[in-house]
């Protein structure tokens, strides 16, 4: 395995000084590994890697979540049972300052904090009227954020677990010259940049891609138009390539 990864690493470098579309050398793709999931879990909304990559966080379309050992994929805790009429995980971020802590947001408004070593978990936030669609911590983990159906984007103390800000989404009566400082359909991706912890991305169904300064009043300091984005599916590359 880590030959394999070295001869990989190699070659795309040897594609990148060449100027090359990475990677140039495959072409096809293979099934490494298929799960069957049970009919009653209503699919998978959500997937999240451990920070050591040993785990993956399942997170079920009836409110169930699980960890999985990533090596034989065999269950190791069914953290949150799935049960019927319960909704979607969508969400899933592991804590930066507390590895064995795992946020999943929820389509019920909920925030769950689930514990690796006990396989447990706990109701932590609750935003009513609002369905979560994703939440990410920041680099430090000291803050964490969510968004999704009501518009809002509300930054959190990690530690007490309270609102510490809030960008409002946009209303009927937002001012025409504040329209552009917020987001006027629904938000389903949200990232925190790896290097800094105000800095964060923001997408959804209103086709802008908005960049977040957490320092400021207003927020929002570029807007790019263009993506349409329907998932947790947002991540930034601080090599610049």
């Amino acid at each position: 395995m880590a030959r394999r990864r070295l001869e990989a690493a190699i070659h795309a470098g040897k594609d990148i000084e060449e100027g090359k579309d990475w990677p140039s050398h495959f072409d096809k793709v293979d099934l490494f590994k298929e799960l069957p999931f049970e009919k009653v879990r209503d699919g998978v909304y959500s997937l999240q890697f451990s920070f050591d990559s040993k785990v993956l966080a399942v997170g079920y379309g009836n409110g169930g979540v699980e960890f999985l050992d990533s090596t034989t994929y065999e269950t190791i805790h069914e953290c949150k049972a799935s049960r019927y009429g319960g909704l979607a995980i969508t969400s899933m971020k592991f804590n930066p300052k507390q590895q064995d802590v795992m946020f999943a947001g929820s389509s019920d408004g909920a925030v769950y904090a689930c514990y690796l070593d006990k396989g447990t978990y706990s109701e932590i936030i609750k935003e009513r009227g609002n369905e979560i669609n994703c939440l990410d911590f920041s680099a430090l983990g000291l803050t964490f954020a969510t968004a999704g159906k009501d518009l809002d984007i509300r930054i959190y103390d990690t530690k007490t677990l309270k609102v510490v800000k809030t960008y409002k989404g946009y209303h009927y009566d937002t001012p025409p010259d504040q329209q552009d400082r917020c987001h006027a359909a629904r938000i389903f991706a949200l990232k925190y940049h790896p290097d800094n912890d105000d800095i964060f991305v923001t997408a959804g169904w209103d086709n802008h891609l908005k960049i977040w300064d957490a320092r400021s009043s207003d927020g929002v300091k570029r807007t790019i138009a263009g993506p349409h984005v329907c998932g947790d599916s947002l991540d930034i590359d601080v090599g610049g390539k």
